[in-house]
Parts: structure tokens; sequence; C-alpha cells
């Protein structure tokens, strides 16, 4: 069966990644996005950051990861001073998007 002949349910958001399945090498998202109870996270090529915040919406904890050398996640990185800018980005697109 072809996927694009599947009918896409109407509770889905988003649009189809076919095109990039038929074709890699089209440009795409630079990043993509889920929650998990109060945490927030964003996911790219190499780095995934989630936040989680408290009932006043106080973000309380972070996880960084580095997927090209921690492809398991097993050393979270967001205390180090020099991720500082990096956390801000991602965290700022997280914001954007829940707006």
């Amino acid at each position: 069966m072809r996927l694009e002949r599947i009918p896409q349910p109407a509770h889905l958001q988003g649009k189809s990644f076919v095109p990039l399945l038929k074709n890699p090498n089209l440009p795409w998202k630079k990043a993509v996005f889920s929650r998990y109870f109060k945490g927030d996270s964003v996911k790219t090529d190499r780095y995934r950051y989630t936040q989680w915040r408290d009932k006043t919406n106080k973000v309380y904890a972070r996880m960084l990861y580095d997927h090209s050398v921690d492809l398991v996640e097993n050393v979270n990185i967001s205390e180090r001073p020099e991720n500082k800018e990096l956390i801000d980005k991602m965290s700022r697109m997280i914001q954007e998007l829940c707006k």
C-alpha cells in the first residue's frame, strides 16, 4: 500500500513527511517538538532539550543531551556554563511554539 493513499485521520496535526521519504534531500523542519505532562522538548539534528514547568509555569528542571557524543542520553549537560546560550535558544524555540 502506498502511504499517500492512506487517509489522514481528522484528529492528526502537522503535515505529511511522505515527500521527505521520497526525496531525503528536501529542505525540512529544523526541529521537532514533543510534550510529556509538563515537560516540553525540542529535538534538533544534534541536541534534545527538555524543560519541566511547575504549576506556576516556572521552569524547575532542564535536560540537554548532545546526540553527537551521547546517543543514549546518559549525561545531562544542561548545567554546563558553555551551554547557556544553546539552552536559551532552545527554550525560545519552545516558547515560540507554545504562544
